[in-house]
């Protein structure tokens, strides 16, 4: 998600991001304090309710109905119409995606995306730029591929420019772009600021809209003489322990397509490229049965790699069989996706220098695995450490992953049940337990001084019980030591 947004604030101006700044603070707390964004945007107050105003202006172009009007009262900022929060964010939707699909920049580069090798002049005509823009554009776009690392060129020859690299990255980026332009990049993380329950907002309507857009590029490169390489038979394999090759065969035949080796690679391409951009339409249960299927494939390199990583996980940790056919699901794919859809510029950046325990071990264990089968090494450190984190994420709680809490009410002892029943309550058994140790426990709740312990212990006086402070404080160290000891499954190599 970072990365999208890195490269999405390449391509519109700056006054759009301080736009889009401005109407994402207010979103999401509801309300924001014009100093703040002074500060953070090194603006004026004068500056500052000037780009309110044209947020207004957009709003009313862009947006048929009345239901959007952001306001600035005493030194705040807050929406004065809207009050539904799904209202306010398909609205912010809308206008952070016609701010891209306008942009000069966007169009340019999706023209040449399109076209792979025009004129000049063919570009200014179509796009209605003229020439020395056209130029200007693109020496942007170049200075832009250059330092986002984006293996993409974009060459001059004569009058005619064409744009060259890997197929697989062509396309990649294509869809980056498209899914910028389209905003169906969205929806879950943003969403869910504002409404947890909204994590499958329009699950239906994205994926499919994200299956027809890679169809359409596809269809777009074939029909100019633009296949993959780099498809070896065993990648077929891989694709056939994973689906019925004869289910996707109805999406392949409608491409222009006559010899049988490429009708194989564009399968092999299309269908991974779905598994790892569009993981929401394959379920869990789905991911167990072809993560079993796999393991036949031991002498392919990335199966063998896989199967090292679990096994040592099952030595080490308590893993239900589900769960592992899982994990060897997900690094077969997200490893194939690495080494072949050039994802690596995708690869999220967040929480990679995490020094909690159970990472380190688990990313000891891929490394272990990786030396052993010769296919990853020091220069894919950052997909080892996100690869490192999807694995984490699916395994639980152990045993030694307990909170232990004790509760010593002295002056107080008929409160110390009401206060294990409420906090049982609230957490799950497998996440937190309850002692008479001092000793043992990792955080102690009283209503006054405690002795001296031989390890650090984590003490909440509960001088009152019905204090909503002591709660407060209460809950929010539960929460991080489960937070120190867990990985969310919601973590994924992309970085969405």
């Amino acid at each position: 998600m970072y990365y999208i947004e890195k490269v999405y604030s390449l391509f519109i101006t700056k006054k759009q991001v301080n736009k889009l700044i401005i109407l994402k603070k207010t979103l999401i707390n509801d309300e924001v304090s014009v100093k703040s964004l002074c500060e953070e945007l090194n603006k004026s107050t004068t500056q500052i309710k000037h780009l309110v105003l044209e947020i207004n202006h957009d709003a009313d172009r862009f947006i048929e109905e009345d239901i959007f009007f952001l306001k600035e009262n005493d030194g705040k900022l807050y929406f004065e119409l809207a009050s539904d929060n799904m209202k306010k964010i398909e609205v912010f939707g809308k206008i952070k995606k016609i701010y891209f699909k306008y942009s000069q920049y966007y169009q340019l580069i999706n023209y040449l995306f399109k076209h792979r090798k025009t004129k000049i002049v063919d570009i200014s005509e179509d796009l209605m730029f003229s020439v020395s823009y056209c130029y200007k554009l693109l020496e942007y776009i170049k200075r832009v591929f250059t330092t986002q690392k984006i293996p993409i060129f974009i060459k001059k020859n004569a009058d005619w420019i064409h744009i060259s690299g890997a197929e697989a990255c062509i396309r990649m980026y294509h869809y980056l772009f498209e899914l910028m332009a389209c905003d169906t990049y969205l929806n879950n993380s943003f969403i869910s600021i504002k409404d947890p329950v909204s994590e499958n907002y329009d699950a239906m309507d994205t994926t499919r809209a994200k299956h027809q857009l890679m169809f359409s590029i596809m269809e777009n490169a074939i029909s100019q003489g633009y296949f993959v390489e780099n498809v070896e038979n065993h990648d077929l394999e891989l694709l056939s322990c994973m689906e019925n090759v004869d289910d996707s065969l109805p999406i392949i035949e409608k491409l222009p397509l006559k010899n049988t080796d490429t009708i194989k690679k564009e399968l092999v391409y299309y269908s991974f490229w779905g598994y790892i951009f569009i993981p929401e339409f394959i379920s869990d249960d789905e991911k167990c049965n072809r993560g079993k299927k796999l393991k036949s494939l031991n002498h392919i390199t990335i199966v063998d790699f896989s199967e090292k990583v679990t096994n040592k996980l099952r030595n080490k940790y308590f893993v239900d069989t589900k769960t592992l056919n899982i994990i060897f699901y997900e690094i077969v794919i997200n490893t194939w996706s690495y080494t072949h859809l050039f994802t690596e510029n995708f690869l999220s950046r967040e929480i990679l220098s995490s020094t909690q325990k159970r990472m380190t071990d688990i990313e000891q264990i891929v490394l272990e695995s990786a030396n052993e089968t010769g296919i990853l090494d020091e220069k894919d450190m950052i997909y080892i450490k996100k690869l490192t984190q999807i694995i984490a994420s699916n395994i639980l709680f152990q045993e030694d992953d307990l909170i232990y809490i004790a509760v010593t009410g002295i002056n107080q002892p008929e409160y110390i049940n009401v206060v294990k029943n409420i906090l049982s309550k609230m957490y799950s058994h497998n996440f937190i337990q309850f002692t008479t140790n001092v000793v043992k426990a990792d955080i102690v709740i009283s209503d006054c001084a405690i002795g001296s312990t031989s390890k650090e212990v984590n003490v909440v006086f509960m001088d009152c019980i019905q204090k909503k402070e002591n709660w407060e404080r209460l809950n929010l160290l539960i929460q991080s030591l489960i937070m120190e000891k867990c990985i969310y499954k919601n973590l994924t190599m992309i970085g969405k």
